[in-house]
């Protein structure tokens, strides 16, 4: 019951998240269709996003509300849960090298502001931008661990809540 409980708690904390990851995730589809190289990222967080809404439908009608679902809503939760472990060790693994070296997210910084052709916002410095991403680093690796604890228990819960996946 403790683990159902949890498992209520973190999507409702993941949900909020994901509707703004869909909304960007959108704005990067139009970036992606002008640059196709960054379509693959596009549905990494695609999938992350379905996961987290479809987790949310398995909790609320599935198991909570006993109605049966199709049995494509366990292959949907499933295929997009396996991208999201994906998203979420690359989160985890880019993350650990951006906070293992300041001269890393500096060059980063630099070479993103030469590569404008801009410089620097008025009121920030380099040093503002870098507790700025690493505030952002630090985030995405919470969101990452939540995000991982999610999948583990989802894992759990399709084996226990089989049921609910009946095709009668």
């Amino acid at each position: 019951m403790k683990m159902l409980s949890l498992y209520r708690i973190l999507t409702y904390i993941l949900l909020p998240i994901a509707g703004i990851f869909g909304a960007i995730d959108v704005l990067f589809l139009f970036a992606g269709l002008a640059q196709p190289a960054l379509l693959l990222g596009v549905f990494i967080l695609a999938a992350m996003v379905i996961y987290v809404f479809i987790s949310f439908i398995f909790l609320s009608k599935g198991i909570e509300r006993s109605i049966p679902l199709k049995p494509s809503t366990k292959d949907w939760l499933k295929v997009n849960a396996y991208v999201t472990v994906g998203f979420v060790a690359l989160n985890i693994i880019q993350a650990i090298g951006l906070l293992r070296s300041d001269a890393t997210v500096k060059q980063v910084i630099t070479d993103s502001i030469a590569m404008q052709g801009a410089s620097l916002p008025a009121g920030y410095t380099i040093e503002s931008l870098m507790k700025i991403i690493r505030g952002a680093i630090y985030f995405l690796l919470t969101f990452s661990g939540i995000l991982l604890i999610h999948l583990s228990i989802t894992f759990r819960l399709l084996k226990a809540y089989v049921h609910v996946f009946d095709k009668e």
